[in-house]
């Protein structure tokens, strides 16, 4: 093996996931934004949930939160898209990077 599939190999993989909160309001004008994110904590789904119940369920999973992004409509901001990482499953720290890219091009089930 190379010195360059060995690099390869030792590359870290990892799992993204995605939240989406609707559980906020805002509102803005030219300099000025106001965010209300207390929904977040106050505001259940249909399974009883807030936003933060789920957040801190994806850390027990080992999840980490990397990126909070606010996603506007009409110049205001109505939701707030988390996105977390973790080490990728074991059977996907063997795969090396350029199989990974190989991967994620095929459609899923291959």
């Amino acid at each position: 093996m190379s010195v360059e599939q060995k690099q390869d190999q030792l590359l870290p993989l990892w799992e993204y996931s995605l939240l989406v909160s609707s559980n906020i309001r805002g509102s803005g004008g030219i300099g000025a934004i106001f965010v209300d994110a207390s929904g977040l904590w106050t505001k259940k789904d249909k399974e009883g949930k807030t936003t933060f119940d789920e957040m801190v369920e994806l850390g027990s999973q080992g999840w980490e939160l990397v990126e909070v992004t606010p996603l506007a409509e009409s110049g205001m901001t109505t939701q707030l898209l988390f996105s977390f990482k973790r080490p990728a499953l074991p059977e996907l720290r063997e795969t090396t990077s350029e199989e990974a890219i190989r991967r994620a091009g095929e459609p899923p089930g291959r």
